[in-house]
């Protein structure tokens, strides 16, 4: 076992090491289900585009610190008070992130294959 944090779940109590793994895998199905590719051709929308990232970048930070604003805003080098308009600016719910596990949804495809 070379993997760091193989070695940190070994020092845990199981369940704890499992809500660990549990939500690091959910940050990694969101971080896939959310990838969006832009093109140009036809044009864009400069504002509505920032204003997108900018809910992307929270969104994250948000997740990364189980719903933590202070440490969000640390993480994203803002001030609190900065990060606690743009959450209000763009109505993101907290409670999604409330107690370390966030709210995930995930589109699943229930169409039978062809």
């Amino acid at each position: 076992m070379t993997d760091l944090g193989e070695h940190k779940a070994l020092d845990q109590s199981p369940i704890t090491a499992l809500k660990e793994l549990t939500l690091r895998l959910l940050r990694e199905v969101q971080a896939i289900t959310e990838v969006r590719t832009l093109s140009l051709e036809g044009g864009v929308n400069f504002y509505n585009e920032v204003s997108r990232f900018e809910i992307d970048l929270i969104k994250r930070a948000l997740l990364q610190t189980a719903g933590h604003q202070g440490r969000a805003a640390r993480l994203l080098n803002l001030k609190v008070t900065t990060l606690h308009s743009k959450i209000k600016h763009y109505n993101i719910g907290l409670n999604g992130f409330a107690n370390g596990y966030p709210l995930v949804e995930i589109e699943i495809d229930t169409r039978p294959h062809v």
